[in-house]
Protein backbone atom coordinates (compact mmCIF):
# COMPACT_ATOMS: atom_id res chain seq x y z
CA UNK A 1 0.00 0.00 0.00
CA UNK A 2 1.23 3.45 -0.71
CA UNK A 3 1.53 6.15 1.56
CA UNK A 4 -1.36 8.14 -0.01
CA UNK A 5 -3.62 5.02 0.10
CA UNK A 6 -2.33 4.62 3.86
CA UNK A 7 -3.18 8.14 4.63
CA UNK A 8 -6.85 7.79 3.68
CA UNK A 9 -6.85 4.11 5.47
CA UNK A 10 -5.74 5.79 8.79
CA UNK A 11 -8.12 8.68 8.30
CA UNK A 12 -11.12 6.55 8.23
CA UNK A 13 -10.42 3.99 10.98
CA UNK A 14 -8.71 6.41 13.61
CA UNK A 15 -12.46 8.48 13.76
CA UNK A 16 -13.80 5.13 14.12
CA UNK A 17 -11.53 3.76 17.10
CA UNK A 18 -12.30 7.18 18.98
CA UNK A 19 -15.83 6.82 17.96
CA UNK A 20 -15.91 3.56 20.06
CA UNK A 21 -15.85 5.78 23.92
CA UNK A 22 -18.94 7.72 22.22
CA UNK A 23 -22.67 7.31 21.39
CA UNK A 24 -21.78 5.80 18.42
CA UNK A 25 -19.91 2.92 19.61
CA UNK A 26 -22.22 0.43 19.00
CA UNK A 27 -22.14 0.97 15.26
CA UNK A 28 -18.51 1.32 15.22
CA UNK A 29 -18.18 -2.22 16.85
CA UNK A 30 -20.41 -3.72 14.26
CA UNK A 31 -18.18 -2.39 11.78
CA UNK A 32 -14.97 -3.27 12.49
CA UNK A 33 -16.93 -6.81 13.17
CA UNK A 34 -17.81 -6.71 9.81
CA UNK A 35 -14.12 -4.97 8.17
CA UNK A 36 -12.62 -8.17 10.38
CA UNK A 37 -14.79 -10.73 8.87
CA UNK A 38 -14.76 -9.43 5.24
CA UNK A 39 -12.36 -11.18 2.54
CA UNK A 40 -10.51 -7.82 1.60
CA UNK A 41 -8.43 -8.37 4.50
CA UNK A 42 -8.16 -4.64 5.22
CA UNK A 43 -4.73 -3.79 7.02
CA UNK A 44 -6.12 -2.42 10.44
CA UNK A 45 -2.62 -2.21 12.23
CA UNK A 46 -2.60 1.67 12.40
CA UNK A 47 -5.45 1.37 15.14
CA UNK A 48 -6.01 -2.69 15.86
CA UNK A 49 -4.06 -2.51 19.87
CA UNK A 50 -5.96 0.80 20.85
CA UNK A 51 -9.51 -1.30 19.54
CA UNK A 52 -8.58 -4.24 21.20
CA UNK A 53 -7.98 -2.38 24.13
CA UNK A 54 -11.04 -0.36 24.20
CA UNK A 55 -13.61 -3.33 23.01
CA UNK A 56 -11.79 -5.62 26.02
CA UNK A 57 -12.67 -2.69 28.37
CA UNK A 58 -16.62 -2.53 27.40
CA UNK A 59 -16.29 -6.18 28.76
CA UNK A 60 -16.87 -4.50 32.30
CA UNK A 61 -19.39 -3.07 31.58
CA UNK A 62 -23.36 -3.51 33.30
CA UNK A 63 -24.55 -3.66 30.01
CA UNK A 64 -25.62 -6.97 28.78
CA UNK A 65 -25.77 -6.66 25.11
CA UNK A 66 -22.89 -4.41 25.17
CA UNK A 67 -20.93 -7.09 26.51
CA UNK A 68 -22.00 -9.69 24.20
CA UNK A 69 -21.72 -7.09 20.54
CA UNK A 70 -18.10 -6.84 22.07
CA UNK A 71 -17.06 -10.72 22.51
CA UNK A 72 -18.60 -11.62 18.92
CA UNK A 73 -16.14 -8.61 17.82
CA UNK A 74 -12.98 -9.25 19.32
CA UNK A 75 -13.46 -12.85 18.38
CA UNK A 76 -13.23 -11.68 14.61
CA UNK A 77 -10.78 -9.35 14.89
CA UNK A 78 -8.82 -12.55 16.79
CA UNK A 79 -9.21 -15.24 13.96
CA UNK A 80 -8.36 -12.32 11.11
CA UNK A 81 -5.93 -10.60 12.85
CA UNK A 82 -4.68 -12.32 15.97
CA UNK A 83 -0.93 -12.81 14.70
CA UNK A 84 -1.16 -8.87 14.82
CA UNK A 85 -1.93 -8.39 18.23
CA UNK A 86 0.43 -8.79 21.33
CA UNK A 87 0.58 -11.72 23.87
CA UNK A 88 -0.49 -8.81 26.86
CA UNK A 89 -3.30 -7.94 25.25
CA UNK A 90 -4.44 -12.09 24.42
CA UNK A 91 -3.69 -12.09 29.03
CA UNK A 92 -6.00 -8.62 29.69
CA UNK A 93 -8.45 -10.49 27.73
CA UNK A 94 -8.74 -13.96 29.23
CA UNK A 95 -8.67 -11.77 32.78
CA UNK A 96 -11.66 -9.88 31.39
CA UNK A 97 -13.80 -12.64 30.01
CA UNK A 98 -13.19 -15.18 32.66
CA UNK A 99 -15.51 -13.09 34.92
CA UNK A 100 -18.07 -13.77 32.62
CA UNK A 101 -17.80 -17.33 33.06
CA UNK A 102 -20.69 -18.34 34.92
CA UNK A 103 -24.07 -20.43 34.94
CA UNK A 104 -26.20 -17.34 35.58
CA UNK A 105 -26.02 -16.36 32.25
CA UNK A 106 -25.24 -19.58 30.01
CA UNK A 107 -25.51 -17.38 27.04
CA UNK A 108 -22.80 -15.16 27.91
CA UNK A 109 -20.42 -17.58 28.98
CA UNK A 110 -20.75 -19.75 25.34
CA UNK A 111 -20.01 -16.37 23.96
CA UNK A 112 -16.58 -15.96 26.31
CA UNK A 113 -15.82 -19.70 25.95
CA UNK A 114 -16.01 -19.29 22.39
CA UNK A 115 -13.43 -16.69 22.03
CA UNK A 116 -11.31 -18.17 25.03
CA UNK A 117 -11.39 -21.03 22.15
CA UNK A 118 -10.56 -18.86 19.23
CA UNK A 119 -7.53 -17.09 21.49
CA UNK A 120 -6.41 -20.43 22.29
CA UNK A 121 -6.11 -22.01 18.52
CA UNK A 122 -4.24 -18.73 17.80
CA UNK A 123 -1.97 -18.64 20.67
CA UNK A 124 -1.44 -22.27 21.63
CA UNK A 125 2.11 -22.13 21.57
CA UNK A 126 2.11 -18.85 23.66
CA UNK A 127 3.26 -19.86 27.05
CA UNK A 128 1.76 -16.85 29.17
CA UNK A 129 -1.22 -16.78 27.66
CA UNK A 130 -1.84 -20.46 28.39
CA UNK A 131 -0.47 -19.80 31.64
CA UNK A 132 -3.33 -17.04 32.23
CA UNK A 133 -6.06 -19.39 30.64
CA UNK A 134 -5.45 -21.97 33.14
CA UNK A 135 -4.63 -19.71 35.86
CA UNK A 136 -8.15 -17.56 35.40
CA UNK A 137 -10.42 -19.65 32.90
CA UNK A 138 -9.94 -23.10 34.06
CA UNK A 139 -11.15 -22.74 37.56
CA UNK A 140 -13.98 -21.17 36.76
CA UNK A 141 -14.52 -23.55 33.29
CA UNK A 142 -14.25 -26.25 36.43
CA UNK A 143 -16.99 -24.91 38.00
CA UNK A 144 -18.97 -24.54 35.71
CA UNK A 145 -18.84 -28.00 34.72
CA UNK A 146 -20.76 -28.73 37.97
CA UNK A 147 -23.59 -26.78 37.47
CA UNK A 148 -27.02 -28.63 36.87
CA UNK A 149 -27.85 -25.96 34.61
CA UNK A 150 -25.53 -25.91 32.01
CA UNK A 151 -27.55 -27.40 28.91
CA UNK A 152 -27.15 -26.61 24.97
CA UNK A 153 -24.79 -24.13 23.09
CA UNK A 154 -22.92 -23.34 26.64
CA UNK A 155 -22.03 -27.04 27.08
CA UNK A 156 -20.99 -27.82 23.98
CA UNK A 157 -18.64 -24.03 24.15
CA UNK A 158 -17.12 -25.93 27.20
CA UNK A 159 -16.89 -29.27 25.84
CA UNK A 160 -14.66 -27.59 22.84
CA UNK A 161 -12.50 -25.94 25.12
CA UNK A 162 -11.87 -28.94 27.38
CA UNK A 163 -11.24 -30.95 24.14
CA UNK A 164 -8.25 -28.09 23.12
CA UNK A 165 -6.80 -27.71 26.57
CA UNK A 166 -6.30 -31.56 26.49
CA UNK A 167 -4.08 -31.42 23.85
CA UNK A 168 -2.64 -28.72 24.62
CA UNK A 169 -1.46 -30.78 27.88
CA UNK A 170 -0.96 -33.73 26.19
CA UNK A 171 1.45 -32.20 23.76
CA UNK A 172 3.35 -31.26 26.35
CA UNK A 173 2.53 -34.21 29.46
CA UNK A 174 2.83 -37.75 28.69
CA UNK A 175 -0.86 -38.10 30.24
CA UNK A 176 -0.84 -41.98 29.94
CA UNK A 177 -1.46 -42.20 33.48
CA UNK A 178 -5.01 -41.66 33.27
CA UNK A 179 -6.30 -44.66 32.13
CA UNK A 180 -9.05 -44.87 29.06
CA UNK A 181 -8.02 -41.33 27.99
CA UNK A 182 -7.89 -42.33 24.26
CA UNK A 183 -11.02 -44.20 24.79
CA UNK A 184 -12.34 -40.75 26.17
CA UNK A 185 -11.70 -38.59 23.68
CA UNK A 186 -12.79 -40.64 20.81
CA UNK A 187 -16.35 -40.71 22.46
CA UNK A 188 -16.37 -37.26 21.07
CA UNK A 189 -16.10 -38.14 17.69
CA UNK A 190 -20.14 -39.16 18.25
CA UNK A 191 -21.16 -35.52 18.55
CA UNK A 192 -23.60 -34.10 16.33
CA UNK A 193 -21.50 -30.75 16.09
CA UNK A 194 -18.57 -30.24 13.78
CA UNK A 195 -16.49 -28.47 16.01
CA UNK A 196 -16.41 -31.12 18.86
CA UNK A 197 -15.66 -33.66 16.44
CA UNK A 198 -12.75 -31.66 15.16
CA UNK A 199 -11.56 -30.40 18.68
CA UNK A 200 -11.43 -34.05 19.59
CA UNK A 201 -9.66 -35.23 16.61
CA UNK A 202 -6.83 -32.84 17.40
CA UNK A 203 -6.98 -33.78 21.11
CA UNK A 204 -6.12 -37.25 20.30
CA UNK A 205 -3.42 -36.34 18.03
CA UNK A 206 -1.82 -34.28 20.41
CA UNK A 207 -1.75 -36.42 23.41
CA UNK A 208 0.01 -39.55 21.14
CA UNK A 209 2.39 -36.71 20.33
CA UNK A 210 3.02 -36.58 24.65
CA UNK A 211 3.39 -40.45 24.11
CA UNK A 212 3.96 -42.12 20.43
CA UNK A 213 4.32 -45.66 22.02
CA UNK A 214 1.27 -45.57 23.75
CA UNK A 215 -0.98 -43.58 21.70
CA UNK A 216 -0.03 -44.08 18.11
CA UNK A 217 -0.46 -47.53 17.24
CA UNK A 218 -4.04 -46.64 18.79
CA UNK A 219 -4.62 -44.53 16.30
CA UNK A 220 -3.74 -46.64 13.76
CA UNK A 221 -5.46 -49.77 14.73
CA UNK A 222 -8.66 -47.30 15.02
CA UNK A 223 -8.16 -46.19 11.54
CA UNK A 224 -8.26 -49.52 9.68
CA UNK A 225 -10.84 -50.97 11.96
CA UNK A 226 -13.68 -47.68 12.74
CA UNK A 227 -14.30 -46.92 8.90
CA UNK A 228 -17.10 -44.61 10.22
CA UNK A 229 -14.60 -42.50 12.10
CA UNK A 230 -11.30 -43.05 9.62
CA UNK A 231 -11.49 -39.20 8.84
CA UNK A 232 -11.51 -37.64 12.08
CA UNK A 233 -8.88 -40.41 13.44
CA UNK A 234 -6.78 -39.78 10.00
CA UNK A 235 -7.15 -35.79 11.08
CA UNK A 236 -5.32 -37.22 14.55
CA UNK A 237 -2.56 -38.84 12.77
CA UNK A 238 -1.98 -35.67 10.53
CA UNK A 239 -1.48 -33.81 14.17
CA UNK A 240 1.50 -36.23 15.35
CA UNK A 241 3.20 -35.72 11.67
CA UNK A 242 2.86 -32.22 11.75
CA UNK A 243 4.36 -32.00 14.94
CA UNK A 244 7.41 -34.02 14.08
CA UNK A 245 7.64 -32.29 10.43
CA UNK A 246 7.85 -29.16 12.23
CA UNK A 247 9.85 -29.92 15.12
CA UNK A 248 12.60 -26.89 14.79
CA UNK A 249 14.81 -28.53 17.06
CA UNK A 250 15.48 -30.82 13.94
CA UNK A 251 14.42 -34.12 16.39
CA UNK A 252 12.03 -36.59 15.14
CA UNK A 253 10.58 -39.25 17.26
CA UNK A 254 9.37 -41.50 14.69
CA UNK A 255 10.48 -44.77 14.77
CA UNK A 256 11.58 -46.32 11.24
CA UNK A 257 8.89 -49.05 12.46
CA UNK A 258 5.97 -45.85 13.12
CA UNK A 259 6.50 -44.54 9.50
CA UNK A 260 6.30 -48.31 7.77
CA UNK A 261 3.39 -48.79 9.69
CA UNK A 262 1.74 -45.08 9.00
CA UNK A 263 3.35 -45.30 5.10
CA UNK A 264 1.11 -48.98 4.03
CA UNK A 265 -1.53 -47.37 5.71
CA UNK A 266 -1.67 -44.34 4.63
CA UNK A 267 -1.37 -45.90 0.81
CA UNK A 268 -3.86 -48.53 1.21
CA UNK A 269 -6.08 -45.04 1.44
CA UNK A 270 -5.35 -43.59 -1.21
CA UNK A 271 -7.96 -44.93 -3.39
CA UNK A 272 -10.64 -43.91 -1.18
CA UNK A 273 -13.76 -42.85 -2.78
CA UNK A 274 -14.05 -39.68 0.12
CA UNK A 275 -12.26 -37.01 -1.44
CA UNK A 276 -11.84 -35.88 2.36
CA UNK A 277 -10.64 -38.56 3.34
CA UNK A 278 -7.96 -38.62 0.07
CA UNK A 279 -7.10 -34.87 0.95
CA UNK A 280 -6.27 -35.98 4.69
CA UNK A 281 -4.05 -38.68 3.58
CA UNK A 282 -1.99 -36.46 0.93
CA UNK A 283 -1.19 -33.98 3.50
CA UNK A 284 0.02 -37.14 6.04
CA UNK A 285 2.19 -38.14 3.45
CA UNK A 286 3.53 -35.01 2.32
CA UNK A 287 4.28 -34.36 5.85
CA UNK A 288 5.87 -37.60 6.32
CA UNK A 289 7.73 -36.69 3.10
CA UNK A 290 9.54 -34.00 4.94
CA UNK A 291 10.54 -36.24 7.71
CA UNK A 292 11.87 -38.94 5.51
CA UNK A 293 12.34 -37.60 2.03
CA UNK A 294 14.92 -40.22 0.62
CA UNK A 295 12.16 -43.01 1.14
CA UNK A 296 8.74 -41.23 0.74
CA UNK A 297 10.07 -39.20 -2.85
CA UNK A 298 10.69 -42.53 -4.30
CA UNK A 299 7.41 -44.63 -2.66
CA UNK A 300 5.49 -41.47 -4.63
CA UNK A 301 7.22 -41.85 -7.63
CA UNK A 302 6.52 -45.08 -7.87
CA UNK A 303 2.69 -44.77 -7.79
CA UNK A 304 2.40 -41.87 -10.49
CA UNK A 305 2.11 -44.66 -12.52
CA UNK A 306 -0.61 -46.65 -10.78
CA UNK A 307 -3.47 -47.61 -12.66
CA UNK A 308 -5.88 -46.15 -10.24
CA UNK A 309 -6.27 -42.24 -10.98
CA UNK A 310 -7.74 -41.31 -7.43
CA UNK A 311 -3.83 -43.14 -6.06
CA UNK A 312 -2.15 -40.96 -8.85
CA UNK A 313 -3.83 -37.39 -7.48
CA UNK A 314 -3.22 -38.60 -4.02
CA UNK A 315 0.63 -38.60 -4.47
CA UNK A 316 0.90 -35.32 -6.66
CA UNK A 317 -1.22 -33.58 -3.89
CA UNK A 318 1.27 -35.23 -1.26
CA UNK A 319 4.08 -33.70 -3.04
CA UNK A 320 2.05 -30.31 -3.23
CA UNK A 321 1.88 -30.02 0.75
CA UNK A 322 5.48 -31.07 1.11
CA UNK A 323 6.83 -27.86 -0.59
CA UNK A 324 6.50 -25.25 2.04
CA UNK A 325 8.35 -21.68 2.44
CA UNK A 326 10.96 -22.73 4.99
CA UNK A 327 13.97 -24.24 2.86
CA UNK A 328 13.88 -28.17 3.97
CA UNK A 329 16.10 -31.06 3.19
CA UNK A 330 13.70 -32.18 0.75
CA UNK A 331 14.39 -29.29 -1.70
CA UNK A 332 17.53 -31.14 -3.43
CA UNK A 333 15.64 -34.41 -3.45
CA UNK A 334 12.62 -33.24 -5.04
CA UNK A 335 14.13 -30.99 -7.56
CA UNK A 336 15.47 -33.75 -9.78
CA UNK A 337 11.69 -35.75 -9.15
CA UNK A 338 9.05 -32.92 -9.18
CA UNK A 339 8.32 -33.01 -13.57
CA UNK A 340 7.45 -36.57 -12.64
CA UNK A 341 4.52 -35.57 -10.58
CA UNK A 342 4.11 -32.03 -12.25
CA UNK A 343 3.79 -33.82 -15.84
CA UNK A 344 0.65 -35.58 -14.64
CA UNK A 345 -0.96 -32.21 -16.13
CA UNK A 346 -1.50 -34.53 -19.03
CA UNK A 347 -3.38 -37.57 -17.35
CA UNK A 348 -6.57 -38.31 -18.70
CA UNK A 349 -7.77 -38.19 -15.80
CA UNK A 350 -9.81 -34.81 -14.54
CA UNK A 351 -8.79 -35.12 -10.97
CA UNK A 352 -5.65 -35.86 -11.56
CA UNK A 353 -4.63 -32.87 -13.70
CA UNK A 354 -6.81 -30.74 -11.40
CA UNK A 355 -3.96 -32.00 -8.50
CA UNK A 356 -0.70 -31.21 -10.72
CA UNK A 357 -2.12 -27.81 -11.49
CA UNK A 358 -2.62 -27.25 -7.41
CA UNK A 359 1.00 -28.63 -7.18
CA UNK A 360 2.68 -26.07 -9.63
CA UNK A 361 0.55 -23.21 -8.32
CA UNK A 362 2.06 -24.12 -4.74
CA UNK A 363 5.57 -24.78 -6.25
CA UNK A 364 5.59 -21.13 -8.06
CA UNK A 365 4.67 -19.65 -4.63
CA UNK A 366 6.78 -21.37 -2.60
CA UNK A 367 9.57 -22.48 -3.99
CA UNK A 368 9.93 -21.22 -7.88
CA UNK A 369 13.15 -22.57 -8.21
CA UNK A 370 11.93 -26.25 -8.53
CA UNK A 371 10.09 -25.26 -11.68
CA UNK A 372 11.98 -22.33 -12.79
CA UNK A 373 13.89 -24.89 -15.54
CA UNK A 374 10.05 -26.54 -16.37
CA UNK A 375 8.58 -23.39 -17.04
CA UNK A 376 8.32 -23.35 -21.25
CA UNK A 377 6.87 -26.82 -20.88
CA UNK A 378 4.65 -26.13 -18.06
CA UNK A 379 3.61 -23.14 -19.31
CA UNK A 380 1.77 -24.37 -22.69
CA UNK A 381 0.51 -27.60 -20.52
CA UNK A 382 -1.31 -25.05 -18.29
CA UNK A 383 -2.44 -22.70 -20.64
CA UNK A 384 -4.45 -25.84 -22.73
CA UNK A 385 -6.29 -26.54 -19.32
CA UNK A 386 -7.76 -23.07 -19.45
CA UNK A 387 -9.43 -24.35 -22.83
CA UNK A 388 -13.10 -25.21 -21.80
CA UNK A 389 -13.57 -28.77 -23.07
CA UNK A 390 -17.42 -29.44 -23.92
CA UNK A 391 -17.51 -32.68 -21.76
CA UNK A 392 -16.90 -31.17 -18.82
CA UNK A 393 -19.31 -28.42 -18.80
CA UNK A 394 -22.81 -28.67 -17.57
CA UNK A 395 -26.12 -26.52 -18.58
CA UNK A 396 -28.89 -25.70 -16.65
CA UNK A 397 -31.44 -26.15 -18.44
CA UNK A 398 -34.64 -24.07 -16.06
CA UNK A 399 -32.75 -21.03 -14.23
CA UNK A 400 -35.77 -21.44 -11.55
CA UNK A 401 -34.87 -25.09 -10.96
CA UNK A 402 -35.05 -26.10 -7.15
CA UNK A 403 -32.42 -26.13 -4.53
CA UNK A 404 -32.29 -29.79 -4.72
CA UNK A 405 -31.74 -30.26 -7.73
CA UNK A 406 -28.88 -27.73 -8.59
CA UNK A 407 -27.32 -30.24 -5.62
CA UNK A 408 -26.82 -32.75 -8.16
CA UNK A 409 -23.68 -31.01 -10.38
CA UNK A 410 -21.08 -31.78 -7.63
CA UNK A 411 -18.94 -29.44 -6.22
CA UNK A 412 -21.52 -27.16 -7.23
CA UNK A 413 -21.01 -27.42 -11.11
CA UNK A 414 -17.65 -26.69 -10.96
CA UNK A 415 -14.94 -28.26 -13.11
CA UNK A 416 -11.34 -29.77 -12.47
CA UNK A 417 -9.72 -26.81 -12.78
CA UNK A 418 -12.38 -24.50 -11.36
CA UNK A 419 -14.24 -23.33 -14.31
CA UNK A 420 -18.07 -22.95 -13.90
CA UNK A 421 -20.69 -24.86 -16.19
CA UNK A 422 -22.47 -22.98 -18.81
CA UNK A 423 -25.78 -21.71 -18.32
CA UNK A 424 -28.44 -21.84 -21.19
Amino acid sequence: MDAASWSKLDGCLRPGQRKLTTADAASWRKAFAVIANSPLRVDLSCVLEQVVSELTAFLRKANRALRQVTLGTLNALLVAYGDRISSLAYEVIVVELSMLISDMDLHMTALALELCCTLMTDRKSCESVGLTVRQKVLPQALILIRSSLLQGHALQAKKHLALLCLGEIGRRKDLSVHSLIENIIIESFQSPFEEIKSAASYALGNIAVGNLSKFLPFILNQIDNQQKKQYLLLHSLKEVISRQSSDKTGQNELQHSYIEKMLALLFNHCESEEEGVRNVVAECLGKIALIEPRNLIPALKVRTTSPAAFTRATVVIAVKYSIVERPEKIDEILYPEISTFLMLIKDNDRHVRRAAVLALSTAAHNKPNLIKGLLPEMLILLYDQTVVKVGLTRSIVNVRVSKQNLSCFPSGGVDAIGRHPTTS
